[in-house]
This record gives C-alpha cells, sequence and structure tokens, in this order.
C-alpha cells in the first residue's frame, strides 16, 4: 500500500468507517474510492482529493503530499507550497502534447 492508503486507512479506522461510506460522504464513485485506497495506480484529482480530505476532515495538503509521493512527483515527505500542490495535481491531467509544451516553456526559461 502506499501513502495515500495509509493516511486514510487510519482515519477511517479513527472514525469507525468504511471506504464505502467514506465513497458517499465524499461524493466519489465508489470504485474510484476503492482504486485510491487500494493504490491501484490512480492518481486522483484536485477535487476529489479535496472531497476526501473534507470528508475525513483532514488538510487537503497533507493527502495531497501522499498523492505526491505515491506518484512518484517526489521521494520523501516534504513541505509543498499550496502552488506546488495545484501544479501537480494539474500535470497528471495533461495530454502528452500539453507535457511536451510545457517541458519546451521550462527549458527556455532555464535558459534565460
Amino acid at each position: 500500500m502506499g501513502q495515500v492508503s495509509d493516511l486514510i486507512y487510519d482515519r477511517l479506522d479513527e472514525k469507525g468507517w468504511s471506504v464505502r461510506e467514506l465513497a458517499r460522504r465524499a461524493d466519489v464513485p465508489q470504485a474510484t474510492m476503492h482504486k485510491i485506497v487500494a493504490f491501484e495506480g490512480i492518481k486522483p484529482k484536485l477535487e476529489t482529493v479535496e472531497a476526501i480530505s473534507a470528508a475525513l476532515g483532514i488538510s487537503s495538503k497533507h493527502l495531497m503530499e501522499a498523492v505526491a509521493i505515491d506518484a512518484g512527483y517526489v521521494t520523501s515527505k516534504v513541505d509543498l507550497s499550496d502552488d506546488t500542490q495545484v501544479l501537480i495535481a494539474g500535470i497528471k491531467n495533461l495530454t502528452a502534447v500539453q507535457k511536451e509544451q510545457i517541458a519546451a516553456l521550462v527549458e527556455s526559461m532555464l535558459k534565460s
């Protein structure tokens, strides 16, 4: 299991909830929630992370850090700024062409 799974299961145990109950409270499809907590490689959208965080009563920043670690964006727990969290969440939703455009933009900025 990953950081996200551990964090969610810890809170579920504290609250006495099932994954199904969390899905209902977060208004996230049950199948999606099961994939997230089973760490089946799914990278939840920012809106989903925020909904899960609100339902669990935890900081979305804390859950986003776990997502970033599980996704391989960072290799250890770090204090991510809000802007960085949004950037990380957005990267996974980009098309291949958009990722190439962003890479070219970053490269040109670094050369300046």
